[in-house]
């Protein structure tokens, strides 16, 4: 085992945790600001998303909550010039404000950089945002390689993703581990480049069959995956 891959959001830390406070933070806010009713905002809001991924289907910029917004404005015949940016604000600060690392995370890291494992991040998201994620868990230091959705012009679990990743790792599938919480995008998506996955999963959700086969693992907690890593280091 060379190198670690970790999808970001909901496995480093709980993003869907934070997803529906952080929209009703939203919601209230943009009915003060456009004098509408915080129902009508939200139905907006919701309309304007679906919109946007209707759209675009499953190109990176699909994520982009300042699009989201956009649309929302103009289904109500508001100025998104003049407001968009500022309920994109409001969505990500309250993201950013309240997001935990998980338990486990820290130690992890300093155990993979202590014995020369490289550690990439590979995420479907906004890149710009990621970063300001990252800095403000405070693992900057740990990252040796970042590829975003945007970067790669295609989501997970696209082969190309994957492809960026390894080449600036400089290592082969066979030397790598990627570890995340989607069955679809992580678990899928590294199988098929051949890199071994495992699977971050909370809610301790049974790994199905098919999985268990091709030799996938599965983990409930950092400290799971540590353990995992360091009891089978030559496992690749």
């Amino acid at each position: 085992m060379q190198a670690v891959i970790f999808d970001l959001d909901d496995t480093l830390y709980d993003f869907t945790g934070l997803q529906e406070a952080a929209l009703d933070t939203l919601y209230i806010f943009g009915s003060k600001l456009l004098e509408v009713d915080k129902e009508k905002f939200k139905r907006a809001f919701l309309w304007g998303r679906d919109e946007t991924k209707r759209i675009l289907g499953h190109k990176p910029a699909c994520r982009s909550r300042a699009l989201y917004c956009q649309h929302a404005l103009e289904y109500l015949h508001k100025n998104p010039i003049t407001y968009t940016l500022t309920l994109e604000k409001i969505y990500w600060n309250y993201i950013l404000e309240h997001m935990v690392l998980r338990d486990g995370v820290k130690e992890l890291l300093d155990y993979l950089k202590k014995n020369e494992i490289k550690v990439a991040v590979c995420t479907d998201m906004i890149v710009e945002i990621q970063y300001q994620k990252i800095k403000r868990l405070g693992i900057s230091e740990y990252i040796d390689v970042f590829v975003s959705s945007e970067e790669a012009g295609v989501e997970k679990p696209e082969v190309k993703i994957f492809e960026i990743c390894l080449k600036k790792l400089k290592v082969l599938p066979s030397q790598t581990i990627m570890v995340g919480d989607s069955l679809e995008k992580d678990v899928i998506g590294a199988l098929s480049v051949k890199i071994l996955p495992i699977w971050f999963c909370t809610n301790e959700k049974k790994l199905p069959k098919e999985y268990e086969e091709k030799s996938v693992k599965s983990v409930t907690t950092m400290s799971e995956l540590k353990q995992v890593l360091i009891g089978g280091k030559n496992f690749c």
